[in-house]
């Protein structure tokens, strides 16, 4: 599910037209670029809807699941955040301002995606507090319901750069919100450049599997990270601990932390099982059926 040709397509047009000689070349590209004519299409150029995934499972863009746009951090521990390089490679970077996001604002990210996701690009969709809670399988009390609230509003609040070849950025935030303040009903409208990391490739999220490591954030990171490879590859602590957005204070006690998350995957059946070297290497097997099905 790659969309690297689509990519490679888009910033051979930025090469073309963003030459420094060439102004009116540079208009037109620009002009272009805001037209969303230079960014990966989010799916088939004649639909407007997001690819297909099962209906007990997630489908989240690569680019996210690799990040640190939602940080493998406590939510007690949330700093504020001013265009912090949180991914960078294969020709595009993102960057983020705001305060920080964390693994349970992915879960609802990914919810509202989900249960939208027959909804046209761009459009609202309508949802009340207890409709997305059931779908996260939270309980309906007042803090609950008072949580997600903020996270919405971290998410209208933040800014999210995302920056193709080097040439041409796109800012925005990653939704917009309307509420009835006496029925609590939500109108959302989820960004339509975020989006665009779909065609980059994206992967399918066991959704039971994360749901059993709630409120275990280094794991359900690396979650996401297996979640996006068939055949797992070589890591070692220390790139974890720079992708992941982690603010532990000691390596050492990180590199624990990592043996701890990894032991709770095989728990719940995303790999079968895994080895740390003495200086840091990450090698682990998947399981080819997983454990926990979904729902």
């Amino acid at each position: 599910m790659s969309g690297n040709s689509s990519l490679s397509s888009a910033m051979a047009k930025i090469a073309g037209y963003g030459k420094k000689q060439a102004p009116a070349q540079q208009s037109m590209a620009l002009e272009l670029f805001a037209e969303g004519e230079l960014l990966p299409p989010v799916a088939d150029e004649a639909s407007k809807l997001l690819p297909e995934w099962g209906e007990k499972n997630r489908g989240v863009p690569n680019a996210i699941l690799k990040s640190a746009l939602f940080a493998a951090i406590s939510p007690n521990n949330r700093k504020q955040m001013k265009r912090e390089l949180v991914l960078e490679e294969y020709g595009f970077e993102i960057r983020f301002t705001g305060l920080q996001l964390d693994q349970s604002d992915l879960d609802l990210w990914e919810t509202m995606v989900h249960i939208s996701r027959h909804t046209p690009k761009g459009e609202k969709f309508y949802f009340k507090p207890h409709q997305v809670l059931a779908h996260m399988g939270r309980s309906q009390g007042g803090e609950q319901f008072s949580w997600l609230t903020d996270a919405l509003d971290r998410m209208v609040a933040c800014s999210v750069n995302v920056t193709i070849g080097g040439k041409f950025t796109y800012s925005s935030n990653m939704l917009t919100v309307w509420t009835d303040e006496h029925t609590g009903e939500r109108a959302v409208i989820l960004d339509e450049g975020i989006f665009s990391l779909y065609s980059q490739g994206w992967s399918e999220i066991n959704w039971a599997q994360r749901d059993a490591l709630r409120k275990k954030p280094l794991a359900l990171w690396l979650h996401g990270w297996y979640s996006q490879q068939a055949c797992p590859e070589t890591i070692t602590v220390e790139q974890i601990y720079q992708r992941c957005g982690s603010n532990a204070k000691s390596k050492t006690s990180f590199k624990t932390c990592v043996k701890q998350a990894l032991a709770e995957l095989v728990e719940v059946g995303t790999l079968q099982d895994f080895a740390i070297s003495r200086d840091g290497k990450v090698t682990s097997r998947k399981d080819l059926v997983p454990r926990i099905r979904g729902f």
